[in-house]
């Protein structure tokens, strides 16, 4: 017995696969896109990288408390820093400039969309 050529059938079949493949790229698209959220999310966190880099302009070092939370010492002989109270507050005034939110977010953008 020959099977009848159904084009109904046939169409809803069709419909169904690329209804499938684009639920896929939809969710494909979605994880990507949360992906690359937290990554700038993370990158934004300027003042946990301009901490760090005060403290170790000053030569202070890192201790972990029972809690594992990071604690900046200073340095017992003040004679070894390398660079004064003041010498530390005008590097970090010029930090300040190129490590912010709108750097990190341009930065961004020229990597995923090419340059701006």
């Amino acid at each position: 017995m020959e099977e009848e050529y159904n084009p109904l059938a046939e169409n809803t079949a069709i419909a169904t696969s690329l209804a499938q493949k684009n639920s896929i790229d939809n969710q494909n698209q979605y994880y990507q896109q949360e992906q690359e959220t937290n990554l700038a999310e993370a990158q934004l966190e300027c003042e946990t990288t301009l901490t760090r880099l005060y403290h170790q302009l000053r030569q202070d070092f890192i201790t972990l408390n029972n809690q594992e939370s990071i604690t900046w010492n200073e340095i017992k002989d003040q004679k070894k820093r390398r660079l004064t109270e003041d010498g530390v507050n005008r590097i970090m005034e010029l930090m300040s400039f190129y490590v912010n939110k709108e750097i990190y977010y341009l930065t961004l953008m020229r990597t995923n969309h090419g340059s701006c």
